[in-house]
């Protein structure tokens, strides 16, 4: 048998344990609380900046450059200033390059402004497609582009302007919308 003075002890001393323990749980979780209203996004910006998006068979289909690249975290509204990207579709590259850029908080759309100059390059095609406006928007995963500006579209030696334009880069079709006006050359 165990002296009482020793099973007075370890009794005390499994109290205080437990009352410690009660404690320390007890101001753990007021400190583990998440404090109300604190917004952990941050503002950022990049120099130098480049993205790239690929399919299912690691092939590159989406390349954007900058030279600099800035995010509102309030808002989720990404800034690039002076971009080229460049979209690829099998064979076919199209590029597009503007003065700005503005990229929506969900990084599906992309709105071109400035002088904004889309160039396709084909390697079966000898002469380069180029189409020129106001403003652009792309949507990045079905990789269409429209705008309602004034259009300027040069097909090697031939020009056509309109009001309005839709480019599907998948089918590789471009669509002008209104007042079209051709100007071809004879050879």
């Amino acid at each position: 048998m165990m002296p009482t003075r020793t099973r007075s002890g370890i009794v005390l001393l499994s109290v205080v344990a437990l009352f410690s323990y009660w404690l320390s749980r007890g101001g753990d979780s007021n400190g583990e609380a998440p404090i109300e209203g604190l917004n952990i996004r941050l503002d950022y910006a990049l120099k130098n900046f480049e993205a790239r998006q690929f399919d299912h068979q690691g092939h590159e289909t989406l390349r954007i450059i900058a030279p600099g690249l800035s995010n509102d975290a309030s808002s989720g509204v990404g800034t690039i200033d002076q971009p080229r990207i460049r979209v690829r579709q099998e064979d076919t590259v199209w590029n597009i390059i503007a003065a700005s850029a503005t990229i929506t908080p969900d990084r599906e759309r992309i709105l071109f402004k400035g002088d904004v100059n889309i160039f396709q390059q084909d390697p079966m095609v000898t002469h380069k497609l180029e189409i020129n406006t106001q403003e652009l928007l792309l949507n990045v995963t079905e990789k269409i582009a429209s705008t309602d500006q004034p259009v300027s579209v040069m097909d090697g030696p031939n020009r056509i302007n309109a009001t309005g334009l839709r480019v599907e880069f998948q089918t590789r079709r471009f669509e002008l919308l209104h007042q079209v006006q051709g100007l071809y050359a004879v050879d």
